[in-house]
C-alpha cells in the first residue's frame, strides 16, 4: 500500500488497481499503455520488455513500463497466455475537455474491459479448430453443477452432476481455459481434488441475485425447461462474470443446452486420453483420429468436428438424424462436391465476427465478413439444398430453407450491409470512411462539413 505523497496521476491509477486487485492494469496514457509498481515489475520480465521509473515515493523509484497503444493486442495475449487478467484502462476524455474543468484537471480514465483467459474474443488469439471456453463449477455436498460458454461463438451448455468426480469429468472432458469458482458456492474440501495447473478465478460478485435469463430471444422456451438449481446457478455465475469482464455488455448467446446423462456416450477421461481423439498420448495432434479425420474448411466446421469425436452420440434420434444427413450428401456427392467445397472455402467464422461486434470490439473486416459469409450461404442453400437432384432427407433442411425464405432474413442482412458498406475500404475502426456516400443523408452532411468547411 502506497502511503507517500504522489502526484494527482497515480492516485487515479492507485484508485483503479484498488477495483480490479486481481488484474494488471493496462494504464492509457496518450499512444501508451503504461504499468505501474509491482504491475509493471510483473509485466516487464513476461514481456521482456524495459523496466523504467516514473518519479519517487518515500524515497523510492516508481517502476513503470508500457507499450503502444496500437500494438495492445499482441503484448495482452502474451500476458493471457501467462496467465494473468488484464484490466484495460482508456481515456475517456480529451485534453482539452479536461482542462475545461480546470487547468490541472487531469484527463478522466475508466475500465472499458477485463481480458482473461476465458473471455477472449480477438481473432489473433484465438485458434481456428477449438473453442474457448469459460467455466462456473459449484460443489456442495448435496449440489454440483456446472456451465460453460465460448464468448466468442455464443455456445452455452449446462449440466447437474451427481457427484464431485462427475464434475470433475466434465471439467476435464470440456477442457476450459478459465475456470470461476465462489467460495460461498464451492466447499474448500474439494479444492484440492482439482488437479494441478487449472486456470481458477476466484471470483465474488455483488449483483449475482439479480441475474435472469430475459437476454435470451427463447426466453419461453428456457422457462420451460426444467433447470437443477445447480444449474441456474454454475450459469448465472458464468453470466454474471462475462457482463464484470465486458464492462455491462453481453454477447450474442445461444439457449442454454441442458447436457444429460444419456445425451452422449459416456468416456472416463483416462479412455478419452488413450483413444487418442484430439491429440495423442503425448500432446500432439498430428497422429491424433481428430487429425486423420480432418478435412473441413471452415473454422466453425473445424470445432463441430472436434466436439463431435469428443462427444460420441448416445441418443437413437439423434444419431438416426445424424446419419440422415450423411446420407442426404453421400446421394448427392458428385452434384454437389466442388459447387460445396468453392462455396465452403468462402466462408468466414461468421460467429466469432458477429460477436466481436455484439461487445462493442468489432471492426469494418467484421461486417464485411458477415455479408460475403451470408452470401455465400444464400447460395449454398438456393444451389444446393432446393435443386439436389437426390431428395431423400431432403427434408432435413425445409425448416433451414423455409425460415431464410419466408422470413427474408437472410437476404435482407444481405442487402443492408451490401448498400452500407464500401468493398475497398481500411479494415481498421480509425480510419473511418467504410460507409458509402448516399446510405446516411446525417452522415453525408457532416463530412461535406469536415472536408468543404473553410
Amino acid at each position: 500500500m502506497v502511503t507517500g505523497k504522489i502526484t494527482p496521476l497515480l492516485k487515479q491509477f492507485l484508485s483503479i488497481k484498488n477495483q480490479y486487485k486481481d488484474c494488471l492494469i493496462f494504464f492509457r496514457l496518450g499512444d501508451f499503455y503504461e504499468l505501474f509498481f509491482e504491475d509493471a515489475e510483473l509485466s516487464s520480465k513476461v514481456l521482456g520488455i524495459t523496466l523504467t521509473k516514473r518519479g519517487q515515493v518515500e524515497g523510492k523509484d516508481i517502476p513503470m513500463c508500457g507499450v503502444p497503444h496500437h500494438q495492445g493486442e499482441s503484448y495482452l495475449s502474451k500476458l493471457l497466455k501467462a496467465g494473468h487478467k488484464v484490466a484495460i484502462c482508456e481515456q475517456t476524455e480529451t485534453p482539452e475537455e479536461s482542462k475545461k474543468r480546470g487547468y490541472n484537471s487531469i484527463i478522466e480514465r475508466k475500465v472499458v474491459r477485463v481480458a482473461t483467459p476465458g473471455t477472449l474474443t480477438e481473432e489473433s488469439e484465438l485458434g481456428d479448430s477449438n473453442n474457448n471456453f469459460l467455466m462456473a463449477l459449484t460443489a456442495s455436498k448435496k449440489s454440483y453443477g456446472v456451465s460453460w460458454v465460448d464468448i466468442s461463438t455464443g455456445e452455452f451448455s449446462c449440466k447437474d452432476c451427481k457427484n464431485f468426480n462427475q464434475l470433475l469429468e466434465v471439467y476435464l472432458n470440456v477442457t476450459p481455459s478459465e475456470v470461476l469458482i465462489i467460495n460461498q458456492y464451492f466447499d474448500e474440501s474439494y479444492l484440492k481434488e482439482i488437479p494441478k495447473g487449472t486456470p481458477l478465478t476466484f471470483y465474488n460478485p455483488d449483483n449475482l441475485k439479480k441475474i435472469d435469463f430475459s437476454v435470451f430471444k427463447e426466453k419461453q422456451k428456457l422457462r420451460q425447461k426444467k433447470f437443477e438449481k445447480s444449474e441456474l446457478l454454475s450459469m448465472s455465475i458464468v453470466l454474471s462474470y462475462i457482463l464484470f469482464t465486458q464492462n455491462g455488455k453481453l454477447p450474442h448467446l445461444s439457449p442454454p443446452k441442458q447436457i444429460k446423462d444419456k445425451s452422449f456416450l459416456e468416456i472416463d477421461n483416462a479412455s478419452k486420453r488413450n483413444l487418442e481423439i484430439s491429440k495423442t498420448l503425448s500432446g500432439e495432434k498430428e497422429g491424433s483420429l481428430l487429425e486423420s479425420l480432418d478435412y473441413t474448411i471452415t473454422s466453425a466446421g473445424k470445432r463441430k468436428l472436434s466436439n463431435d469425436l469428443e462427444n460420441p452420440l448416445c441418443d437413437y434420434e439423434e444419431i438416426s438424424n445424424r446419419l440422415n444427413l450423411v446420407e442426404f450428401f453421400y446421394q448427392n456427392y458428385n452434384h454437389i462436391k466442388l459447387d460445396l467445397k468453392e462455396k465452403l472455402k468462402k466462408i468466414p467464422d461468421i460467429a466469432r465476427a458477429s460477436n466481436r461486434l455484439s461487445v462493442g470490439r468489432g471492426s469494418p473486416k467484421d461486417l464485411l465478413s458477415i455479408m460475403y459469409g451470408l452470401i455465400q450461404v444464400e447460395k449454398l442453400i438456393r444451389d444446393i439444398f432446393v435443386k439436389a437432384k437426390e431428395t431423400t432427407f431432403k427434408y432435413n433442411f425445409d425448416e433451414l430453407v423455409k425460415n431464410i425464405y419466408k422470413n427474408k432474413i437472410l437476404v435482407q442482412t444481405i442487402e443492408l450491409l451490401s448498400d452500407a458498406l464500401k468493398e475497398n475500404t481500411s479494415l481498421v475502426n480509425k480510419a473511418g470512411n467504410f460507409i458509402k456516400e448516399g446510405f446516411d443523408k446525417e452522415l453525408d452532411e457532416i463530412r461535406k462539413i469536415r472536408d468543404d468547411s473553410k
